[in-house]
């Protein structure tokens, strides 16, 4: 089984301009996925999709594969499967030999553990799924403003956060993509897609804001410290 990890890392980003090589504990973020990829075994070969002329410097200057992407799949409305469509028959159409599957890294999680990649293979072949993607529980209290007032959406006023029904939130730390299946059906998701559930602490390692930088760094120190 063959498997292609891609690291999308587009320009302009609305909520944190440069985000996507920002300093991060020493290094451009979005160096700590393709260093994730690098190293791990079961990743054959991975390669950053950018448009970004300063993601594109660093990549030259740490031997680090790209392929460049049109300006047409970077704007805000781009969804992810216009970027992996124009990566697999840009990189492959004309070797005609596509990966099996893909492994979406996305710079913005760049926190995650090489466990994760193997448990989701192992999934993947169980399954047969068309994708496998990291999920994270959560045990918040979420509802919606109606004509001024607050009304409950998964729970009941003072109902114990304990008695909450499980719902997980989608997470951007790793997703497994059957290659034939997204060529087939033209999402990353398919027909079967399963859930790998992660670490409640992964889900404050979102970085797509200053804040949220600053949220991660901290996580990430008192990990290294304890």
């Amino acid at each position: 089984m063959k498997i292609t990890a891609l690291i999308p890392a587009r320009s302009n980003s609305e909520r944190f301009p440069g985000k996507n090589y920002v300093d991060f504990f020493g290094k451009p973020l979005f160096v700590h996925s393709t260093d994730f990829a690098r190293c791990c075994p079961l990743i054959d070969e991975y390669y950053v999709t950018t448009n970004d002329k300063n993601v594109i410097a660093i990549c030259n200057e740490r031997n680090i594969p790209y392929l460049e992407r049109p300006d047409k799949y970077c704007t805000p409305t781009s969804n992810s499967s216009e970027y992996v469509n124009h990566f697999l028959k840009t990189q492959y159409l004309l070797k005609n030999k596509m990966p099996d599957a893909l492994l979406i890294l996305q710079p913005t999680n760049p926190i995650r553990e090489d466990l994760f990649v193997a448990d989701m293979v192992d999934l993947y072949k169980q399954s047969r799924a068309d994708c496998v993607f990291t999920v994270v529980k959560c045990k918040s209290k979420m509802g919606r403003i109606v004509d001024g007032r607050f009304v409950p959406f998964n729970y009941k006023f003072e109902q114990r956060s304990q008695d909450l029904t499980d719902y997980y939130e989608e997470k951007g730390i790793l997703y497994l993509i059957r290659v034939a299946s997204f060529l087939r059906e033209g999402t990353l998701f398919g027909k079967i897609n399963i859930p790998y559930v992660i670490p409640e602490k992964y889900r404050n390692l979102d970085i797509d804001t200053v804040l949220e930088k600053d949220i991660a760094e901290l996580i990430l120190q008192k990990h290294i410290e304890s």
